[in-house]
């Protein structure tokens, strides 16, 4: 990264079947919750067509079958900001922002009140040593497995749609436990 140059990568997305070569600008490589990751613009490949990006990629890089580094080089975007770019809420994908409204009680209480989940998080203390926690979020799929993780002792206030994902999530757990 620190050579500026366009790496072609061949990379397998999660769930997918077969690894597909692009070529990126990494930015940025960070770790979260157990997985390295590559925070990257998409750059031209020569003899395609370029179409410009609606979003920069998110890489696993336990994901990457290959990458190569090429002589193209390139220049950090102007103004580029990691944290603003990716601290908008919980979660490591960028989908639509979205607002999480979780109440717990007892460990889970504890666990949560000594995190940060978004920069702008809040939490509201209930009678019985429970908490109310409110904050933003990126990635439903991490809301669900979140709540999942902390058991009996929270509930996902909101949203609707992401509580009726940890509903159907604790089903098929309950199927596969019994």
């Amino acid at each position: 990264m620190d050579r500026r140059r366009v790496v072609e990568a061949t990379y397998r997305k999660l769930g997918g079947e077969a690894a597909k070569t692009f070529r990126i600008k990494p930015l940025k490589i960070f770790s979260h919750r157990e997985s390295v990751y590559v925070h990257a613009r998409l750059a031209k490949t020569p003899g395609k067509p370029w179409k410009t990006p609606t979003y920069d990629p998110l890489l696993a890089v336990q994901r990457f079958v290959s990458a190569t580094l090429t002589d193209t080089p390139f220049r950090r975007p102007a103004g580029y900001d990691f944290e603003k770019a990716m601290n908008q809420g919980f979660g490591v994908w960028n989908q639509k922002r979205f607002r999480v409204v979780l109440e717990l009680t007892g460990w889970a209480a504890d666990f949560a009140r000594e995190r940060v989940w978004s920069p702008d998080q809040r939490i509201t203390e209930l009678a019985g040593g429970g908490i109310r926690l409110e904050f933003w979020a990126t990635s439903e799929p991490e809301v669900v497995g979140l709540v999942l993780s902390f058991g009996g002792d929270v509930r996902l206030v909101s949203p609707a749609g992401s509580a009726a994902g940890v509903a159907l999530a604790a089903k098929k757990l309950l199927a596969n436990h019994t």
